[in-house]
């Protein structure tokens, strides 16, 4: 939800601005590149560990997964051809947000959103292109609540009314909302159905909560390896690796022993794709 908001918001901050489309491309270009480069490492490591059945397998799994028009090898890569479809029509999106009403911008896509909850978890097809409407549509309305944000500059009209309490209000509603959220998911709602409410509290939250400056950088820290930790870490619990993290036993040690193993693979990958974003974000300022 995190990264469909924050797509929407930053969209429509940028799109009265000069080339957007070209730029939008090129950025989702780069988003592919660092996908390529984990791709192509993993597949190396696949056939490494005596496992190129499962990585490559074939050229036209090989293929599929390459173009993530059919994608086999890691289930968290579903997000990719949905974001890059998004980035194709952000333009028509963005203009019919700046053009409708506003509530019924969000109750249109609202109820696109139910529709596809339905289709994803409850009513699948055996047809893989319908059933990809299930997390599309999801991720549709998900976008467009951070493009209505911006639309109606909602965390500016919020920060004004957070400026005039005392810090201690903040924080105790803060307290009050995310342990509300936490049970309510927990021992309530045991559904992804209410995804874009929580991950919508959890965002206002950690926006107008002060926070110590080493949790601001400890967040930044992760925040620029979180695209490598999204892209690689399920190969560390199901695929290539199965169950390796649980080695660690504990819940904590298992969420440590994971982000320990994937920033360290962030490194590595870094290492090769920061060259090729140097000279891709070249190419976005001569355009």
């Amino acid at each position: 939800m995190g990264y469909a908001f924050c797509s929407g918001y930053a969209h429509m901050t940028l799109f009265d601005k000069k080339d957007y489309y070209k730029k939008r491309l090129i950025s989702l270009f780069s988003l592919y590149c660092n996908f390529w480069i984990i791709l192509l490492i993993f597949t190396l490591v696949s056939i490494v560990v005596g496992q190129s059945d499962l990585m490559p397998g074939g050229v036209l799994t090989f293929l599929g997964n390459f173009t993530t028009l059919h994608l086999s090898y890691n289930g968290a890569w579903w997000y990719l051809p949905v974001y890059a479809v998004i980035v194709l029509i952000s333009p028509l999106l963005l203009k019919l947000a700046k053009r409708w009403n506003s509530a019924a911008t969000l109750t249109i896509f609202l109820a696109i959103y139910f529709l596809s909850y339905l289709l994803r978890f409850r009513f699948s097809t055996p047809y893989t292109v319908i059933n990809w409407f299930g997390p599309f549509g999801m991720t549709l309305f998900e976008y467009m609540l951070g493009v209505i944000c911006k639309k109606l500059n909602f965390f500016e009209k919020l920060g004004s009314f957070a400026a005039k309490l005392k810090p201690g209000w903040i924080y105790a509603v803060s307290i009050i909302l995310f342990l509300a959220l936490f049970f309510g998911h927990t021992l309530v709602i045991r559904s992804l159905i209410i995804a874009p409410a929580t991950g919508f509290v959890m965002i206002c939250i950690l926006k107008f909560c002060k926070k110590p400056r080493f949790i601001e950088k400890i967040l930044v820290f992760f925040g620029n390896h979180s695209t490598n930790i999204w892209l690689s870490h399920m190969f560390f619990y199901l695929v290539l690796f199965d169950g390796l993290v649980y080695k660690a036993k504990y819940p904590i040690l298992i969420y440590v022993l994971m982000l320990a193993i994937c920033v360290s693979v962030s490194y590595a990958i870094n290492m090769i794709y920061n060259p090729i974003k140097k000279q891709i974000l070249k190419i976005n300022k001569f355009i």
